[in-house]
């Protein structure tokens, strides 16, 4: 149970998954770690910066989900939030609470990302579910709790968006 909602093991949900439906979507050009600190404002507009060599071992181009869902949990889950423990997991038997300080700029943002997202004609349930997805695999990369935090959450935030309506 994760902030009250009773969650099938991870396996299971990773089972439900449609995995040619997430992994089905025109070719892009992708940066591979589109989140905020890799943006800067210039004079001429904007400059991205860190650009992954490769995506899966495609040269020119990707998924262009995968950088709209690492854009999302980076408006979710951001560097000052994690520096200062603003987050919370605390488990209790079968029983996990977690949460996550978020400014509103970036509750803002994200809402931003969303209706820009919708406008043009993306699937906002499959952003959220590769956001999710973001979260998981990076779990194992962090630190504790927040390794635990980044598991549960991202594991709530799944189970949500596979059961939200299209």
């Amino acid at each position: 149970v994760i902030n009250g909602i009773k969650i099938p093991k991870l396996q299971e949900i990773l089972n439900i998954i449609d995995w040619d439906w997430l992994t089905n979507a025109k070719q892009h050009r992708v940066h591979g770690d589109f989140i905020i600190d890799n943006a800067l404002k210039t004079n001429e507009g904007y400059c991205l910066l860190d650009w992954r060599q490769d995506f899966g071992g495609l040269l020119e181009s990707g998924d262009i989900y995968y950088d709209f869902a690492k854009l999302n949990h980076n408006l979710i889950v951001e560097r000052e939030t994690i520096n200062k423990n603003l987050f919370l997991v605390k488990i209790e038997g079968k029983t996990v609470s977690c949460d996550i300080f978020r400014k509103h700029n970036l509750i803002e943002c994200q809402k931003v990302l969303m209706d820009f997202l919708k406008n043009e004609g993306h699937e906002l349930k499959k952003v959220e579910v590769l956001t999710a997805i973001v979260l998981l695999n990076m779990a194992p990369l962090h630190h504790h709790p927040f390794n635990l935090f980044l598991y549960y959450f991202g594991k709530l935030q799944l189970w949500k968006a596979l059961n939200q309506k299209s």
